[in-house]
């Protein structure tokens, strides 16, 4: 029997930034079927959305698993399995009340099955237990289950150590079937826990922990009470599930700190590629202004000789003219110190960029020289805007300077036909 929808409602898909985790990306670009699905043969649940064919929600609820209220409209839950955090929008109070009665029972349920499987779980091992009195010699032990005495033959009787020889075959069996069952996930609870039920189950027995290889164990339990077997095959169990827990979790925290760290690194790569080329338009623009500061200074000079004999046209005009030179001349100063500025940030840039090469290699702080390295990186682009509106705004009063020296040169020149005129008459 396969999964069926028991609860299905409209909302909006948010998930989490996973590069900030502190701003919603949406998924979905209207509100979309959300729906509760129950699998009756796994007694699990699952969260789907689906838009043009696309999975945007596939969250399977377990016991360790809230939904969190945010606001009347907007609630969120985090999924460990997927590594995000998935956020939904309703268009009702009353829409977001039923999902979180829903999500609540589906936890109950969870709750229910990780009980009841660690209550098996316990039942299987208390039955596996031998039963003889402690301080007894090696008792005789009747065959296995479905291996009959032949009729002519005197029954055979068991040691507890040929036993625990007799049994290696079957637990290297359902070690096997433990080893997949852990791969695919299906039988790993919330906190490194494993199902053991799953496991007799998969064998058709039931069986104790996994024993453990080593020749000091096996020389111990060769001569211990089956009580002792019993507690020291528990013991190793619980190490080798925490040891698993353990390993599965460095593996991801190591998977995400490097994938951080190569975000990082192609941010500040990108910024600094965009900083470069700013730097070079912006050498080019203060080379076109020279060349206009050239053309202009030139022009003044012809001016000047043209008409010494208008000595009181010309003084105007050379007032004129130091005032435009000193706003281009405060113009280039501006220039200037935006470009050293740059200079600055890419040297920073550089040295950000070394930081983040150590800090790949040690893989110890991350957390904070990543929060560090993107407010730095935060900060330079800020500080880079500035510059470039700094930058609008100069080459704007610059063309507007040039209008202007523009028009008082036109002035002067209709001055300068408009006397050569009067003279002439």
């Amino acid at each position: 029997m396969g999964e069926k929808a028991v609860y299905a409602t409209h909302a909006h898909v948010f998930q989490i930034d996973p590069e900030t985790k502190k701003k919603w990306i949406p998924s979905s670009g209207a509100a979309v079927r959300v729906a509760f699905y129950h699998d009756p043969s796994r007694r699990t649940y699952r969260i789907i959305a689906i838009e043009d064919n696309k999975a945007l929600v596939n969250s399977t609820i377990t016991a360790n698993m809230n939904f969190t209220k945010t606001s009347p409209k907007f609630g969120q839950w985090s999924d460990h399995r997927a590594n995000t955090v998935f956020g939904l929008g309703f268009s009702t109070e009353k829409d977001l009340l039923q999902f979180v009665d829903k999500f609540n029972d589906a936890k109950s349920a969870a709750k229910l099955l990780l009980e009841e499987r660690k209550k098996a779980s316990q039942k299987a091992l208390d039955q596996d237990q031998p039963q003889s009195p402690a301080g007894s010699s090696p008792s005789p032990i009747s065959p296995p289950a479905g291996a009959s005495p032949s009729p002519t033959s005197p029954p055979v009787k068991y040691t507890v150590h040929e036993a625990t020889e007799s049994r290696q075959e079957p637990l290297a069996t359902a070690r096997k079937h433990s080893s997949s069952a852990l791969v695919n996930g299906s039988d790993v609870q919330e906190g490194g826990r494993v199902n053991g039920s799953a496991a007799s189950e998969a064998s058709g027995l039931c069986l104790p922990p996994p024993l453990q290889s080593s020749p000091a164990l096996g020389r111990s339990m060769s001569g211990a009470t089956p009580e002792a077997q019993a507690e020291a095959l528990k013991y190793e169990n619980s190490k080798l599930k925490v040891a698993l827990a353990n390993s599965a979790q460095n593996v991801k925290k190591w998977e995400s700190e490097m994938q951080t760290l190569k975000n990082n690194n192609t941010r500040l790569t990108t910024a600094l590629e965009e900083s470069t080329q700013h730097v070079a338009e912006w050498k080019k623009q203060l080379q076109r202004y020279k060349e206009e500061s050239d053309a202009l200074k030139k022009k003044v000079q012809e001016m000047e000789s043209d008409r010494a004999e208008h000595s009181s046209s010309v003084q105007e005009v050379r007032r004129e003219n130091e005032e435009l030179k000193e706003v281009l001349s405060a113009v280039q100063l501006d220039l200037e110190a935006g470009t050293e500025e740059l200079h600055n940030k890419e040297t920073e840039l550089e040295t950000l960029r070394e930081q983040l090469l150590v800090t790949n290699s040690k893989l110890q702080p991350l957390e904070e020289e990543n929060q560090s390295l993107a407010g730095q990186v935060a900060l330079l682009e800020d500080q880079l805007k500035m510059a470039s509106v700094a930058s609008k705004r100069q080459l704007a009063d610059a063309q507007e300077c040039h209008r202007e020296l523009g028009n008082k040169l036109q002035e002067a020149l209709r001055l300068h036909k408009e006397m050569d005129g009067h003279f002439n008459t």
